[in-house]
């Protein structure tokens, strides 16, 4: 995306829906200390792995949450979602 690393270098919010283990959003979080980045996951084990993971990192949060009652749209200057729409049973919603 043109312009992206540039943002991300001074400081966005940044989502990254199905966060699973936290992996790619924490390294996200330390490569671009700017910027503040939150993980949502359905899944309690995988949103304490992630914590986890992500010690130690202040710019990155992660929070249990259910996507399909999200309602905060414009909270995020960027979403991202790594490998997870293919396991959504209704993509629709």
């Amino acid at each position: 995306v043109p312009g992206l690393d540039a943002r991300l270098e001074s400081g966005i919010d940044v989502l990254d829906i199905g966060c699973g283990s936290g992996l790619a959003v924490a390294a996200l979080a330390r490569a671009y200390p700017n910027s503040r980045f939150a993980g949502y996951d359905l899944s309690p084990e995988a949103v304490s792995a992630a914590r986890a993971a992500s010690a130690g990192v202040p710019n990155v949060r992660f929070e249990v949450r259910d996507l399909a009652q999200m309602n905060e749209p414009a909270a995020f200057d960027l979403v991202t979602a790594f490998e997870v729409i293919e396991h959504v049973a209704d993509k629709r919603a």
